[in-house]
């Protein structure tokens, strides 16, 4: 004889009285929800702007006599001062959103 564990499927206690109201949940989830996507596309639009040519020749170019070819080269062949500047720039943008 087999043996096994009876569920009751047909229980809907969904007229039962709950400690919060389901609204509010919603309304929690969807404003967490929220706040992660933009800082999501928030991150999507830091990450442009610093490979953007307006922000290199403010920026990068002429600091510390720092060339254009310079300031656009691979992420190894970068200057050290120029990749020190955009992890602090990127530090402080993400504190800044906390």
């Amino acid at each position: 004889m087999a043996a096994g564990v009876v569920v009751n499927v047909h229980n809907n206690d969904d007229d039962v009285p709950t400690e919060g109201s389901r609204t509010y949940a919603i309304v929690v989830c969807v404003f967490a929800a929220l706040g992660g996507l933009f800082f999501g596309y928030d991150q999507g639009v830091t990450s442009g702007v610093l490979i953007m040519d307006s922000f290199l020749y403010d920026y990068c170019v002429g600091w510390h006599n720092f060339t254009y070819e310079q300031c656009i080269a691979s992420t190894s062949e970068l200057p050290s001062e120029w990749t020190t500047f955009t992890v602090w720039y990127n530090m402080a943008y993400n504190l800044g959103c906390l």
